[in-house]
């Protein structure tokens, strides 16, 4: 609640002053500053400086590299994402940044569109910085979003002569409803998928009949099976007692209206009378929504052999 009334009491000063240049010793000492542009306004405002750190910030994420940020935040910094996580200290703001930039999902993201900052002061030593940028191709558990339009705020100060954030909020423009609905589909989506596989658990295959459609196909090692093959293997190993942990790896979750996919790796660990079995494959499940309700109705399953 403080950062929000912090930004709050900012924005209403936003008309109050000017943007300005850095001083002939800054422009000396700190690298990122060579790249910025001469302005006429006076010397107090030292725009330059700001502007530096902003620079510092997106070369960081350009390289992937959160180590530079640590020259950007003060001790005390606060840091809050459009998902809603707030971290406190460079410390640990750098390791949850050099953490999203390892992330498979975000190493997959461009960025397409970074405008330039706007800088205002509310007095010579405390500015507002406001950065619109758009990312595209970003995934979260391997789904995939739509294009990011992302708004960054940041309240920067100079601390014994040296420009550090010591707020930063991030907000992302969204479609609220549109975007809600999404998460909730893939997450029935993904859950459905969890809960059938189950059924291979305990050989229940009324639940199975249930999460899937009346056409529902299996594609497996060249064969393809329909619900009726299905309950036939399920009605002949139901006397077996097994152990099975099914592990995924999703990669892919599309939604069009009423149809879905998913493409995932799946590693299940079975035991069986005291002896393990793990298996590994690449699968892709088509879903359909039927009264409101998402179903399985296409499964491709290939087996990922060991390397000989």
């Amino acid at each position: 609640m403080n950062t929000f009334l912090s930004v709050i009491t900012i924005t209403l000063l936003f008309f109050l002053c000017n943007t300005t240049e850095v001083s002939a010793q800054q422009k000396k000492t700190d690298p990122d500053i060579k790249a910025i542009s001469k302005d006429k306004t006076p010397a107090v405002y030292d725009t330059a400086g700001v502007l530096a750190v902003m620079a510092r910030r997106s070369r960081a994420m350009q390289e992937r590299n959160a180590e530079i940020h640590r020259l950007n935040y003060a001790p005390n910094a606060q840091w809050l994402n459009a998902f809603g996580v707030r971290i406190t200290g460079p410390d640990s703001i750098i390791t949850f940044l050099q953490g999203l930039y390892d992330d498979p999902g975000y190493k997959e993201s461009v960025k397409i569109r970074e405008d330039k900052p706007e800088i205002t002061f509310i007095r010579p030593d405390v500015a507002v910085a406001h950065q619109y940028e758009e990312l595209e191709a970003q995934r979260i558990r391997g789904i995939l979003l739509n294009t990011r339009k992302i708004h960054i705020t940041l309240v920067i100060s100079k601390e014994n002569g040296k420009w550090l954030i010591g707020n930063q909020v991030i907000m992302d423009e969204r479609e609220v409803q549109k975007r809600a609905q999404i998460t909730k589909d893939s997450t029935a989506i993904i859950q459905l998928l969890e809960n059938d596989y189950a059924t291979m658990g305990n050989w229940d295959i009324e639940t199975h009949v249930a999460n899937c459609t009346i056409d529902y196909l299996l594609v497996e090692n060249g064969e393809i099976w329909n619900m009726e093959m299905e309950r036939a293997h399920y009605s002949k190993n139901n006397h077996r007692k097994i152990d099975r942990k099914d592990y995924f790896n999703f990669k892919h979750v599309s939604i069009t209206g009423d149809l879905a996919y998913a493409v995932y790796g799946l590693k299940s660990v079975i035991i069986e009378e005291g002896q393990t079995t793990n298996k590994v494959w690449n699968e892709s499940v088509v879903f359909r929504r039927e009264q409101g309700k998402w179903k399985i109705a296409l499964i491709h399953s290939t087996p990922v052999l060991p390397v000989k």
